[in-house]
């Protein structure tokens, strides 16, 4: 159907075969259907092809665009959510240290020092998510 973003995105690539879908299957055999219905010299033999191929070039145009938007969007959603991980990260390793430090007792201090330790796990693995260059980074 035309030109259409490539992208590694898994999640993005549905979303644009299912768009794929709704305009082929839905808007354009839906709208075919209307018009040849309220205009019946649409089915004549030379007008009949020349409609077909407008309707036809009009979808894809129509699709191109929408699929463009919808990477887009899927990207953006992906990298929103990837941000408030590290956001949250942030402020949790932030805690987990503060805590660590406020404690002087020993046996206070190796669990802390263990809370620490898993923050700044998630932290890195939140960090990795968000800078993802391909936005194929699971949400």
């Amino acid at each position: 159907m035309g030109i259409v973003p490539q992208t590694q995105n898994a999640a993005a690539q549905d979303a644009v075969n299912v768009l794929q879908t709704i305009l082929t299957d839905v808007f354009e055999k839906g709208l075919d259907a209307y018009l040849r219905a309220q205009a019946p010299w649409l089915n004549f033999w030379g007008i009949s092809y020349v409609y077909s191929a407008i309707l036809d070039k009009l979808t894809q145009y129509v699709y191109q665009f929408l699929a463009q938007w919808t990477v887009i969007g899927v990207v953006d959603v992906q990298t929103w959510v990837e941000s408030s991980n590290y956001a949250g990260s942030v402020v949790s390793l932030k805690a987990a240290r503060d805590a660590a430090m406020a404690s002087m007792d020993a046996a206070a201090k190796q669990q802390n020092a263990q809370a620490v330790l898993d923050a700044q796990a998630k932290f890195k693995q939140d960090f990795q998510n968000l800078v993802h260059w391909d936005g194929s980074a699971t949400p």
